[in-house]
């Protein structure tokens, strides 16, 4: 059986994407992220790495 399939693309809103309720929608709209577009070029200004430095010799 074929389902219903939508064509997303960059410019899809990120409203329209399943699972993405008003909540979620309006919490990403809050960081200014409005389209597929928006989330994949979004860089997070920090991030938290707990892992142990590892030489880059190694690496």
């Amino acid at each position: 059986m074929r389902q219903n399939m939508t064509a997303i693309n960059e410019s899809t809103s990120l409203s329209g994407l399943k699972g993405i309720g008003e909540k979620t929608a309006a919490l990403y709209e809050k960081r200014g992220l409005l389209t597929v577009r928006d989330l994949i070029r979004y860089y997070p200004r920090d991030y938290e790495f707990y892992g142990r430095p590892v030489p880059v010799s190694e690496a």
